[in-house]
């Protein structure tokens, strides 16, 4: 990252480094002082950005094609940056994820942030953060449960587990997280419609 960041210095970057200091990473503590030492804090956000932009990839793979792709100028920098808020805002409004949760362990958090974006700005679904909240606790309780050697659990806990806890940069790993949490995102939309 550090060459990385020598050779860039553009618009792209400019914004991986501002959304590295939001707030909602300040206040759960995400990045340790030696990860953000060690520039760990901006790499990640780059890697949610590049996958905001198009979408699970392996690693870190797709991060030097964007940076020199939008070092001149990058004119998605508002949308995205938007897209970021609303994102940070709507888990705000979700509270109750406990500093220990699962939620804020770097590969969950990964996870559920994309997949709110997905459902929040592509998709325009309207998501009740009370239901998103119980529903990601309820399914992080269950992959606890699973590394802790229960066999009683569901196929999609159990999956995501393996997804969570063993190469969980990788592209495989990423897509099968994401496709476990967006449907259970698009559950708990589908129950808050049926109960309205």
């Amino acid at each position: 990252m550090e060459i990385e960041n020598a050779r860039y210095d553009g618009e792209f970057k400019g914004l991986a480094d501002e959304l590295a200091q939001s707030s909602l990473f300040e206040e759960a503590k995400f990045f340790s002082p030696n990860e953000i030492r060690r520039m760990l804090d901006m790499r990640f956000v780059l890697s949610l950005m590049v996958t905001m932009l198009s979408q699970y990839f392996n690693r870190d793979e797709e991060i030097e094609t964007y940076l020199k792709r939008y070092n001149d100028e990058f004119p998605d920098c508002e949308n995205l940056k938007a897209r970021f808020v609303r994102v940070a805002s709507f888990i705000r409004e979700c509270g109750g994820f406990d500093l220990s949760s699962r939620f804020w362990k770097k590969a969950d958090f990964f996870t559920a942030f994309i997949e709110l974006d997905y459902l929040l700005s592509i998709k325009h679904i309207r998501l009740d953060p009370c239901s998103v909240r119980d529903a990601l606790n309820n399914l992080y309780a269950e992959v606890d449960r699973v590394a802790a050697g229960a066999q009683d659990v569901s196929g999609d806990a159990t999956r995501y587990a393996r997804a969570a806890l063993q190469a969980t940069n990788d592209r495989s790993n990423r897509v099968t997280r994401g496709l476990i949490v967006r449907t259970l995102l698009l559950k708990a939309a589908a129950s808050d419609v049926a109960a309205k």
